[in-house]
């Protein structure tokens, strides 16, 4: 069985730029594109990839990354495919091996937009609780454990706090005190600004409400249309997040805010993964599911 798919390349060491072509194989992938080099035209190549030599395969909305094993040192390929559907199926024909510093990062990185990419906050006690919990990464120990003596109350301290393999651990251990080297008065400075974003958001959500009311819940494709790319995607996040609990990351956001702008024929086909389940039109309207067949159109 051979798939091809049409991408546009992003990392990859073949110094490929632009659009190409990766064909998967039973065995092999290979990558066809134009590298350019300085002082030489562009020049059509193609590289071959053995499937066990792959690994670390990952999506964000459009873009597909994985590693290749080297001999001194793993190989990084990216592309932006054609829409997030062709992303999926194109991970999905990839070896799911993964190496466990890989795993541990990205796990990592997925909770972390969890709580702040994905997470679309809309009241002040959300945003309070989200603002404690970027906030605490800017104290120190010390502070902490003072704190807490001051409070009577006891604490565990964790052993994992000293592996630097995990992010939040490389935060505090390499990168604040970078910064209270560099700027002093850091600490104060992120938390003014923390306290502007909540103050931004209340208002974004304000807005957003007042938007819903007007496209509908669920939102109505001709009125989201009206509306400007950014109230657009200020009105589906909270849409999404107050309806089914659940928000687009970035790159899943865009595709969906371009898709309901192409939407002008009655034939027009959304279907789009958001969060952990699907965006799909119905009749004049928007849908979210997460599981099971999809019902009947709404009229």
């Amino acid at each position: 069985m051979t798939e091809s798919f049409d991408v546009v390349f992003n990392a990859n060491p073949f110094h490929f730029k632009g659009k190409g072509e990766v064909i998967v194989e039973q065995d092999f992938v290979r990558v066809r594109g134009k590298s350019r080099r300085a002082l030489y035209l562009p020049a059509r190549a193609e590289h071959q990839l053995r499937m066990v030599d792959i690994i670390n395969v990952h999506t964000d909305g459009r873009y597909v990354g994985f590693h290749v094993l080297g001999v001194r040192e793993n190989l990084v390929i990216g592309v932006d495919m054609a829409d997030a559907a062709a992303a999926e199926r194109l991970a999905a024909l990839l070896p799911q091996r993964r190496t466990e510093d890989f795993a541990v990062a990205h796990a990592e990185r997925e909770e972390f937009h969890d709580r702040i990419d994905y997470w679309s906050p809309s009241t002040p006690v959300i945003w309070g609780l989200l603002t404690l919990n970027i906030g605490i990464y800017f104290l120190t120990g010390a502070d902490i454990r003072a704190w807490l003596k001051d409070l009577d109350l006891p604490w565990i301290e964790d052993p994992t706090n000293e592996n630097e393999r995990y992010t939040r651990n490389r935060i505090r251990a390499v990168l604040l005190p970078a910064l209270e080297r560099t700027f002093p008065q850091f600490r104060a400075t992120f938390a003014r600004s923390i306290g502007h974003a909540a103050q931004a958001q209340e208002l974004l959500s304000e807005l957003a409400g007042q938007d819903v009311a007007g496209v509908g819940n669920p939102p109505r494709i001709a009125e989201l249309q009206a509306l400007s790319r950014a109230r657009q995607a200020n009105v589906l996040r909270h849409w999404l997040m107050q309806a089914h609990g659940c928000a687009p990351s970035a790159a899943q956001l865009e595709q969906l805010l371009d898709q309901v702008r192409a939407c002008t024929t009655r034939g027009h086909r959304i279907h789009l993964k958001v969060a952990r389940g699907f965006v799909e039109r119905r009749g004049d309207f928007l849908h979210w599911y997460n599981s099971g067949p999809s019902p009947k159109a709404s009229r």
